[in-house]
């Protein structure tokens, strides 16, 4: 009876708790944040989780959206924001393409590769081209795609070199799945930025979700 009257104080307790909902970028939540969320369900085990991605606006106003994840360099007006991650880029591409193509041993043999793109961050290449003194490599030419998702997986496939987030793609430089030919990395002056509005700050299951993930990304960048 005892056992029975605490469970009944537990589902009393949490019942109308709402759930927290998480907007993220495709690609981030596919390769960052999702294989680390069972760690911060197994902590709140009580709590719902609700996850979306989408390329269209973020509306806190709508109630529909609790936290999110943001690339830019901290400005969000009626936002609390934390710093996660600096966005820093390298080309990527799979061993096989370097099998077939010869070894790059500079930025100038990109000449003999397909550039894969990614619509969401069009200046991307050009950037990461003049920071290596690679200028007469045009940056818009390739195959361009809405997500650079589609971009990793093609380079995967040996299709072409993908310019890779590093943070996006440790685990699979890790396992070899891709590598870095260069050594060159450049620093876009981005971020991912946890944001939330400021009339959540003092809210506890927010602030639980903050300073895991924070946490979560100070690991991750001392293991790069």
């Amino acid at each position: 009876m005892q056992r029975l009257s605490d469970a009944t104080d537990e589902i009393k307790s949490t019942k109308g708790r709402d759930p927290l909902h998480i907007w993220c970028p495709m690609t981030f939540g596919l390769r960052w944040l999702v294989p680390r969320l069972p760690a911060f369900r197994a902590a709140q085990p009580d709590r719902d989780v609700v996850f979306t991605t989408s390329l269209g606006p973020i509306d806190f106003s709508a109630r529909t959206t609790d936290v999110a994840i943001r690339i830019g360099q901290g400005s969000w007006p009626g936002c609390a924001s934390h710093r996660l991650i600096d966005i820093e880029l390298t080309p990527v591409c799979s061993p096989a393409l370097l099998e077939r193509l010869g070894p790059m041993t500079g930025p100038g043999d990109l000449a003999r590769a397909t550039l894969l793109q990614s619509a969401a961050r069009p200046g991307y290449w050009r950037q990461w081209l003049e920071g290596a003194g690679a200028s007469d490599i045009d940056p818009d030419r390739g195959i361009t795609f809405e997500s650079v998702s589609l971009a990793y997986q093609m380079a995967m496939n040996g299709a072409g070199v993908a310019l890779g987030q590093l943070a996006l793609v440790e685990d699979d430089l890790r396992t070899g799945r891709l590598v870095a030919p260069f050594s060159q990395r450049t620093h876009s002056g981005d971020a991912f930025y946890l944001i939330y509005p400021n009339r959540l700050i003092g809210d506890p299951f927010v602030g639980m979700f903050r300073d895991w993930v924070v946490g979560e990304a100070g690991r991750s960048v001392q293991t790069e």
